[in-house]
């Protein structure tokens, strides 16, 4: 009898070591897709397109132009076109980064 209660004692010790250990362990989820509203615009110059990033949560969006001269970008994702040319804008949303291709064409010369 004494020899059960050893063995029970020390069974409930294991659980209870296994219990608070799996407890402590992070717990994982799964990545939210981050993407953006539209990932190809061609426009002229001084043309304006808002551009908005879904499954980003609370996280900050960081955006930036790969080429300023022809595309710009505000911290809202407010898109302004300078003159003829391609950039892409991007967004930075944690460790991830979507794009939108912009392609910019001379304007037309109205008579």
């Amino acid at each position: 009898m004494k020899k059960m209660y050893e063995f029970m004692g020390k069974t409930l010790v294991v659980m209870a070591i296994v219990l608070a250990v799996v407890s402590y362990m992070p717990k994982t989820t799964q990545a939210k897709t981050v993407k953006i509203s539209r990932t190809k615009v061609t426009c002229t110059a001084k043309e304006t397109f808002s551009l908005k990033v879904k499954g980003a949560g609370s996280k900050k969006v960081k955006w930036s132009t790969t080429k300023k001269s022809v595309a710009t970008v505000s911290k809202k994702g407010f898109v302004v076109t300078k003159k003829a040319g391609k950039a892409t804008i991007k967004a930075k949303v944690g460790s991830k980064t979507v794009k939108c291709n912009v392609t910019v064409k001379k304007s037309a010369k109205q008579p």
